[in-house]
Formats: C-alpha cells, sequence, structure tokens
C-alpha cells in the first residue's frame, strides 16, 4: 500500500505533466489551407468521354501510327521505342475498333520487324503502349 509521501509525489509528477502537456498544446500553428490527403489520387488529365470504339485509318511509319492512335485516344502515352529503329510502312484501315484490337493490328502487321507492348491501368483510366523492334 501506498504512503502519503509517494501518493503525493505521483499527484505532483501527474500535475506537472498535465500542465507542460496542456501548455505545449496552446502553441501550435493552425493549419491553413485545403485538407490534402498524402494518398489522394491525382485527378485524371484524361477526357471522360472517350470513345472506346472507333475508326481508324493511317498510312506510315509504326511509330507514327502510335501518334494517330493517341489523337483519337487521349489517354494513350507513348513510350520511346526499344531497339534498332527500322521504317516499316503501315496500311491501316480499321472500322469499329478498341485501342487494344487497333494496337493488335498493328502488331500483326509488324511481323517479324517489331512488336506493340500495351499496358492497361483501368484505375487511373489510362494507357501506355511502345513499339519493341525485334531485329
Amino acid at each position: 500500500m501506498p504512503t502519503f509521501n509517494q501518493f503525493s509525489r505521483r499527484l505532483n509528477v501527474a500535475l506537472t505533466v498535465s500542465v507542460l502537456l496542456s501548455a505545449c498544446g496552446s502553441d501550435l500553428p493552425q493549419v491553413r489551407g485545403e485538407y490534402r490527403p498524402i494518398n489522394k489520387q491525382p485527378p485524371l488529365k484524361v477526357e471522360a468521354n472517350i470513345p472506346r470504339i472507333f475508326d481508324f485509318k493511317f498510312k506510315g511509319t509504326a511509330t507514327d501510327a502510335l501518334i494517330a492512335l493517341q489523337s483519337k485516344q487521349s489517354q494513350l502515352e507513348i513510350l520511346e521505342p526499344q531497339g534498332k529503329v527500322v521504317a516499316t510502312k503501315i496500311d491501316l484501315d480499321l472500322r469499329q475498333v478498341s485501342l487494344e484490337s487497333a494496337l493488335r493490328v498493328l502488331a500483326l502487321q509488324g511481323g517479324a520487324t517489331f512488336d506493340v507492348v500495351h499496358k492497361s491501368d483501368p484505375a487511373l483510366r489510362s494507357d501506355s503502349a511502345y513499339i519493341k523492334f525485334l531485329r
């Protein structure tokens, strides 16, 4: 059983700590501005009404075909091509295709010269693609 002296010491320590903590809390600066949580998703820069099915007609090189696809599908990010760039003529006339289908047909026209690598990110509503030259 604690004695009166021990009880008095504990009470003094508790009061001192509470006074110090209450004094420290009053000097905190006020938060100003917009609340921005750290894990907040960045705002989407992609148009919400991008048509998922479109027509696509193109003649030119494979790398230019990706740029032309980006003009139809603004969520498409074009990455640098990999491998030794070979100018390959492409002739596309596609009706009612999706972005994935258009990239697949572009890869088929590449044959043994190049392949098209595509990655879709549905959470951010974005796609990325690049051409991988095989020779």
